[in-house]
């Protein structure tokens, strides 16, 4: 009895590691993620919403401005704040209303995973906040 205690114990933390380590394999950090859907809807320009985690921050393109912000992540959960941006006008209809949507989503999101088809999805309380698809390799600014 006890040692079927010991290997159920084992498995668990075998488990816990190989998800630790899958986080760490498919993680957030070391690429720029783009953004497809925000609350739902499509991103008006395709790429131009772009999120970079790098330690405990976060950074990336909103649509017209640039944004960073104070970023904790590990095991699917996710907390976003502090967040600030350039202040550039946009002049494509509804590009302004989309970055402060996806600004807002992203202080309220809550976890994140990682979908078969290479999606990153962040929720919140209320449901799925912001999909980004694919991933391309950080570039330097």
């Amino acid at each position: 009895m006890r040692s079927a205690l010991l290997i159920a114990i084992a498995l668990a933390l075998t488990a816990c590691d190989e998800k630790v380590q899958d986080d760490a394999a498919r993680g957030l950090t070391g690429v720029d993620w783009i953004a497809e859907s925000i609350n739902g809807k499509p991103v008006i320009e395709p790429g131009g919403v772009t999120m970079t985690f790098a330690e405990e921050r976060v950074t990336g393109r909103s649509g017209c401005n640039r944004y960073f912000g104070a970023a904790e992540h590990g095991n699917g959960k996710l907390k976003i704040a502090q967040v600030g941006a350039t202040k550039m006008a946009c002049l494509r209809d509804g590009l302004m209303q989309q970055e402060n949507d996806y600004l807002t989503a992203l202080q309220a999101s809550q976890t994140y995973t990682f979908k078969s088809d290479g999606r990153l999805v962040l929720s919140g309380a209320t449901g799925d906040l912001v999909v980004f698809t694919g991933r391309a390799a950080v570039t330097a600014e």
